[in-house]
Parts: structure tokens; C-alpha cells; sequence
């Protein structure tokens, strides 16, 4: 399901269309609010296609893990995409009355289209250091948002702001190096393998009643994603009698 990045396009274009139309601002609203309308409709289709036909995956460029990078929805991420939608059109409807024209001057709109984009993007994404730069991509544009106005009060909290953010980056993108030099992947679902491999003491039945089990899937098509149950642990009576 290719139409599964409209989630992270949608935003990305309106934030650059936004950022052109800088000045007009009854243009601006206009764009900003039927963009939004158009997301959150579209998030919540893709929810109920989800349910009904199970798990989407997209494979940008055809590269397979642990290389490509991968988009995926289940219903877990549907829910959370029309969260972050509605939430974003109800915030994108209220700030109409609440913004200056001044604040409005600043890019705010635009930089309010980043944040949904790096929100959704981290969503969907099915690769570790991708949700790190979806998470570096939401910074940035809080950042922006934070120095609307660019008062002298605003420039110190944001600089805290930014301060206190560059450590969890530093450590996010340290975690990413680890776990890549540990396990040789930062696909979640060849995670989901690969670990089992490497650390046998900690095997699918002891990390979860869920267990991922990946497919190889053609770019763009479905992977199949199965679960199962955690086996029921074993009484003190079959314990003893397995130790005899």
C-alpha cells in the first residue's frame, strides 16, 4: 500500500506550500485548516482498511531490511495517527483566534505542518534510526515554534529547551550505534529475529506474549506480521517431574 507515506507527504508539502504563501495569511489559514481536514480524513480510511485487511507495509526504493528503509501500520499506529490528526486539526482550529498576525509572520503555520510531519513519521516508521530523525525533525520544529516572536524570554527557555533536547539526542543516536553494532540491524521487525539469535537466554517466549515473525514481502505489498501467545508456564509438577 504505496499510499501508506501520504501520512508524512500530506504535511511536508503543505508546510512548504505555507512557507510561500508567507504573508497571506487568510491564504495560509485556508490551505492550513483543509490540509488538515484532508489528513485526519485520510488517517482514519487508513484505519478501518487496516482493520479489514490487516497489516500494510511500504519499502521505499525496493531496498529489503536490514538496508531499506520501511513504513508500516497496524492498528496500533492507525489509532495513534488519528490521535495526532484530530488533535493537530483541533489545535490548527483554535490557533486561528488565538495567533497574531505577527506570530503568524514567524512561519508558524509551516512550522506547525513540521511537527505533525515529524509526529506521524514516527508513527509509521518501521526502522530505529528513522524514528530517530522523525524525533530530530519534531525538535526542529518545536524549536521554530518556541521562538515565535522572538521575545528575549522565549529566546532563554527555548535555549533550555534546546539544551536539555541535544542530551537525549546525543544518547538516542548513541543507542541507535550500540544496538546496530550488537545486532547488525535497526529494523524493528528483523529486531524481533535477530535477537532471539543473539541473546538465546532472552528468547521470543520470554521477551512477550507477542512475537513478531516477519515475511519476506515484494516492495510495496503486504508483510505478514503473525502473533503468538506466550506458552502457559510450567507448574511445580511438571518442573519436578522434568528435574527426575
Amino acid at each position: 500500500m504505496n499510499s501508506l507515506i501520504l501520512a508524512i507527504l500530506i504535511p511536508f508539502f503543505t508546510a512548504l506550500v505555507l512557507a510561500l504563501l508567507n504573508g497571506y495569511r487568510r491564504l495560509e489559514k485556508a490551505v492550513a485548516l483543509c490540509s488538515s481536514l484532508a489528513l485526519t480524513a485520510w488517517v482514519f480510511w487508513l484505519l478501518f482498511y487496516v482493520d479489514a485487511h490487516g497489516v500494510q507495509v511500504v519499502v521505499v526504493g525496493g531496498w529489503m531490511a536490514p538496508w531499506g528503509v520501511a513504513f508500516v501500520a497496524d492498528r496500533l499506529t492507525c489509532i495513534m495517527l488519528c490521535l495526532s490528526s484530530g488533535l493537530g486539526m483541533l489545535v490548527q482550529l483554535y490557533s486561528f483566534w488565538t495567533v497574531t498576525d505577527e506570530q503568524q509572520r514567524y512561519f508558524f503555520y509551516p512550522l506547525m505542518q513540521a511537527m505533525l510531519l515529524g509526529v506521524n513519521w514516527s508513527f509509521i516508521t518501521g526502522d530505529v534510526f528513522n524514528l530517530f530523525v522523525a524525533y530530530e525533525v519534531m525538535l526542529m520544529a518545536s524549536y521554530g515554534m518556541m521562538m515565535v516572536g522572538a521575545s528575549p524570554a522565549q529566546v532563554r527557555q527555548t535555549l533550555k529547551y534546546i539544551a536539555i533536547n541535544s542530551i537525549g539526542s546525543t544518547l538516542f543516536v548513541a543507542g541507535c550505534g550500540v544496538v546496530y553494532a550488537t545486532v547488525g540491524t535497526l529494523n524493528m521487525a528483523d529486531l524481533a529475529v535477530r535477537t532471539d539469535h543473539v541473546f538465546p537466554a532472552f528468547g521470543k517466549h520470554q521477551a512477550g506474549p507477542l512475537v513478531l515473525d516477519h515475511q519476506v514481502a515484494a516492495p510495496g505489498r503486504v508483510r505478514v506480521i503473525r502473533s503468538n501467545r506466550c506458552p502457559r508456564a510450567a507448574g511445580p509438577r511438571a518442573r519436578a517431574s522434568s528435574s527426575r
